[in-house]
């Protein structure tokens, strides 16, 4: 399998393949964190108790330490591209189906999915980001992931809360 490094990429590109990296850093956070501010609707939707609905934030931090050392065990020689990709796709499914899911049972295997996206993704992003710059710029591609994590803290959580009301 073909390997990107800093040595294929123009700078240009290279600070987008960070941004990429900073943008699913932001999206893989917001989406793990996003039922801490929507948690009553959840739990009234779904005619859950409070305390079950919280399992919409259990049920992905238990899939993400599973999928976190699994990724690495597994990935082997596979283009860490792909597997990015591959993580992005599956945040994006999770996400889908937990805008439609008609049950609270679905709605935790779609925050499964998210879990194990996460999980993945952070086993493999930063690695990713700092192969992608020559080693002088590694610190701020890893700050420039990280960025991702802050904005989605600050930023993020609140927006949905407030998309929620």
């Amino acid at each position: 399998m073909q390997h990107l490094t800093s040595r294929d990429l123009s700078s240009g590109r290279q600070r987008l393949a960070v941004l990429s990296l900073a943008l699913g850093s932001f999206a893989s956070v917001t989406t793990e964190f996003l039922p801490v501010g929507i948690l009553p609707d959840i739990s009234r939707t779904f005619s859950v108790s409070p305390g079950t609905a919280g399992l919409t934030m259990t049920v992905p931090g238990m899939m993400a330490a599973l999928s976190a050392p699994g990724v690495m065990l597994f990935s082997g020689r596979t283009d860490r591209r792909s597997i990015i990709l591959w993580l992005s796709l599956i945040l994006l499914a999770g996400c889908l189906i937990a805008t439609t899911a008609p049950t609270f049972t679905v709605m935790l295997l779609s925050r499964a999915l998210v879990g194990i996206s996460l999980g993945a993704f952070w086993a493999m992003g930063l690695s990713v980001a700092v192969e992608l710059v020559p080693k002088d710029k590694a610190h701020k591609a890893a700050a420039a992931v990280f960025a991702g994590v802050t904005a989605a803290m600050i930023l993020g959580v609140p927006m949905v809360s407030l998309v929620a009301e």
